[in-house]
């Protein structure tokens, strides 16, 4: 591949189809060195090899194998993988993931900052009082080398197994988090191994330089504590690693941005929280500056009757920083006048709750629900028919009011497909998100994957037959495509090219806009530590894509729209506020919590509905 670069796709994807190649491949590489189970790999990823990550000559084996299973794995559907569990079993599965776990992150983990000598500058400093001229000092920058390309491509394979994952568990609990929820010092089996291994290799000596580094928690340089060069890192419990977040510590920033995974829950979403919080204090502060008398809000008056005009009308041009202002909404009823009562949050609520509503209704055609067993919503690849002058337009006004809604913490109860949820996040969606877009039609390309019998009998061709508003239309997935027919050969690629258009083309302008009125799209990505780093209200979106990139498609419904359970009665009220002169123990106060101890499920979700504007548990739940 060296030596020929412009064969490389064709040879890596030889090798991936030799039978067995990549399964004895593995087994191969877990034989390696004197212990196996590949801790020459995670040796050489924190430093404990003799030569190094970038030294290690068996690295070339395992960069081959991790290039070869990117394009593997994408070919693999559930039954592959569950059922028929080929070609590795899903025991195996999870020892994969658990070693690119750890491989990638200890190559984070263990970067070393390299200070460059800058200087002297070309302008001389006189010296005070003696006319003299001296050189100036010179200045010392402090860069972070690039990391290895067996990150990136070890990385792409850890994604793809996480998602799955995600999708449909086959891993057990905590396996993927290294920054642990409960445990102050969170000993993963790559510390063990350093530890043993430096105990055995130093009699001892190395090993209590370890311990006596542990003992110093993370003070220090970086995220972690190193007692010396080649000591074990310290993984921080999620309250440390929150705090070096803070800090705009790189490290930690870096591993937010390439292994969210790898921190609970809970803290990402704090840590996403911070950053509005952030951003908001830099913005009113910037607002002190110039006008400390001014309180900037948008004042929206909304016809009952007309929602989603009147909100396409007074918000479609609001800029990113008017959307980070307060909004604040007055209702005209059916006569022309206005209904009494100031905006305290809740007319802006029940206005965004009507407005999606509205804008999620199938007979808008702006958005249509997936097969009925999941109705789940994406843009209809028709709304151009309907809407061809605003089409685009409303559908980066509906991005931005759901990037209103996180940005505020209010929940929406919109269900998205999860493949267009991947979307949002940036990610390339193929095959393996097919189900989530139409069950059917991702049973009959597994049908097609699998068949035995002559594919040409089935008399397909690189094309599909469309019925638009009554009109026949006929569909290329590659030029001519009408013409080429589908072959065994040839049967993969159009699977790929069906799950392509029908994922991504078919829509791509509507999720670019409604992409972009949320986020700001995928070109951030490149960008994220900067983002991280730099937050404040100079970005043009409202809530960038690196700090909602940190969630699985999954998590980011749970941020969006809560979670569908009871709360619990006696939390809410441990942890009510109360005003205008009402307390715990007030009778009316008593009675309230007593009647909700009786309600039923369904009368606990419609009392959340009157009182958020949602019937579901947010994180964590809020209530005046």
């Amino acid at each position: 591949m060296k030596s020929f670069e412009a064969q490389k796709t064709k040879i890596l994807v030889t090798l991936m189809y030799l039978p067995s190649f990549l399964v004895q491949l593995w087994r191969f590489m877990s034989t390696l060195g004197p212990k196996g189970k590949m801790q020459i790999y995670l040796e050489a990823a924190t430093g404990y090899g003799k030569n190094g990550l970038e030294q290690e000559p068996l690295i070339a084996i395992l960069q081959i194998f991790c290039e070869c299973c990117a394009r593997f794995f994408i070919t693999l559907d559930d039954d592959d993988m569950y059922e028929q569990q080929k070609p590795w079993g899903l025991s195996e599965l999870v020892f994969m993931s658990g070693f690119l776990n750890q491989f990638c992150f200890s190559v984070l983990s263990n970067q070393e900052e390299i200070v460059v000598e800058q200087g002297p500058k070309d302008v001389d400093v006189q010296k005070a009082g003696t006319g003299q001229q001296r050189p100036s000092e010179p200045v010392m920058t402090i860069i972070t080398p690039p990391l290895p390309p067996i990150f990136y491509h070890a990385r792409q394979v850890l994604l793809q197994l996480y998602e799955r994952d995600c999708r449909r568990v086959f891993c057990p609990p905590n396996h993927w988090l290294l920054i642990h929820p409960t445990k102050s010092v969170f000993q993963s089996p790559l510390q063990l191994l350093a530890s043993l291994t430096l105990s055995s290799n130093n009699n001892g000596s190395r090993a209590n330089t370890t311990s006596s580094s542990s003992s110093k928690g993370t003070k220090g340089r970086g995220l972690f504590s190193f007692g010396s060069l080649k000591s074990p890192p310290q993984y921080a419990t999620p309250k440390e690693f929150i705090q070096k977040v803070s800090q705009k510590d790189r490290t930690a920033l870096q591993i937010l941005e390439t292994m969210s995974h790898v921190i609970p829950f809970s803290a990402r979403l704090e840590i996403f929280r911070d950053f509005i919080k952030e951003e908001k204090a830099q913005k009113a502060q910037s607002r002190a500056l110039i006008r400390p008398d001014l309180h900037q809000s948008v004042l929206v008056r909304v016809r009952r009757g007309y929602i989603l005009e009147d909100g396409y009308q007074n918000l479609g041009q609001l800029t990113a920083s008017g959307w980070k202002n307060t909004i604040r909404v007055k209702f005209v009823n059916e006569v022309g006048a206005e209904e009494a009562g100031i905006d305290q949050g809740g007319p802006f609520k029940e206005f965004m709750e009507s407005f999606m509503e509205a804008g999620f209704s199938p007979n808008l055609n702006l958005f249509i629900t997936t097969t009925e067993s999941m109705n789940m919503v994406y843009p209809s690849p028709t709304s151009h028919y309907t809407h061809p002058q605003t089409g685009l337009e409303l559908y980066r006004l509906f991005g931005k009011m759901l990037g209103k809604a996180m940005y505020e913490g209010l929940l929406v109860e919109v269900k998205f497909a999860n493949f267009f949820l991947s979307k949002i996040l940036g990610r390339t969606v193929f095959l393996d998100e097919m189900r989530s877009f139409d069950e059917q039609v991702f049973k009959n390309l597994m049908f097609l994957k699998k068949y035995e019998g002559d594919v040409e009998d089935l008399g397909l061709t690189f094309s599909l037959d469309e019925e638009v508003f009554g009109q026949h239309r006929i569909i290329d997935l590659m030029q001519g495509g009408k013409d080429i027919e589908v072959t065994r050969d040839n049967r993969i690629n159009y699977i790929f090219k069906v799950s392509d258009y029908r994922l991504n083309r078919q829509i791509q302008e509507q999720s670019r806009a409604f992409i972009e009125g949320w986020s700001g799209g995928a070109n951030f990505v490149s960008h994220t530590i900067s983002v991280l780093v730099n937050v404040g209200p100079r970005f043009r979106m409202v809530i960038p894509l690196p700090w909602i990139s940190i969630f699985s498609p999954q998590e980011l419904h749970r941020v969006m729209a809560g979670d569908d359970v009871d709360f619990d009665v006696q939390d809410l009220r441990a942890h009510t506020d109360y005003q205008n002169g009402y307390f715990d123990q007030h009778p009316v106060i008593r009675n309230l919590w007593a009647v909700l101890n009786e309600f039923s499920s369904e009368e606990k979700r419609a009392f959340l509905k009157f009182v958020t504007s949602c019937s579901k548990v947010g994180f964590p739940f809020s209530f005046e």
